[in-house]
């Protein structure tokens, strides 16, 4: 079990890559080699990734959204056009692979999970977000409008 809020979620997985909590060979990070924040001094952000370094870089503020806004933002943006998506369950949680469909439906059970927030990317690393539950932002390399 990833976590209790993820029952129905857990159906819809994929593919596990790596469940080996805080020992992983595979994350998101590493496996797409994602630029990580050294010094968090130098920048604004608030995740991991170091979105100074990837562009193009978006920032969404989902704070006045709620869930099924946010779920038509996300249906309606270019991750309609992937198939699946790799994301990590926090920063060092298990790395799944499930459909774009299902990840959308569970955006919010999955940052439930995930704590702090979490890195998800298109298998073919075209596109990538990273969700933040504090501030509520969502970094991109596409708009979410």
């Amino acid at each position: 079990m990833l976590h209790p809020i993820l029952n129905d979620f857990e159906t819809k997985i994929i593919e596990i890559f790596s469940f080996n909590k805080g020992k992983y060979d595979y994350s998101v990070m590493n496996k797409f080699d994602l630029p990580e924040i050294k010094d968090y001094s130098l920048t604004d952000f608030k995740g991991n990734i170091d979105w100074k370094l990837i562009e193009p870089a978006y920032t969404f503020d989902y704070s006045a959204l709620g869930n099924q806004n946010l779920i038509d933002v996300l249906s309606s943006s270019k991750l309609k056009n992937t198939k699946s998506l790799v994301l990590e369950l926090g920063y060092t949680g298990p790395v799944i692979e499930v459909k774009t469909n299902d990840f959308i439906n569970f955006w919010e059970e999955i940052l439930h999970a995930s704590v702090e927030g979490f890195p998800v990317i298109s298998k073919d690393g075209t596109r990538i977000l990273e969700f933040i539950r504090n501030p509520e932002l969502i970094y991109s390399n596409f708009p979410l409008v």
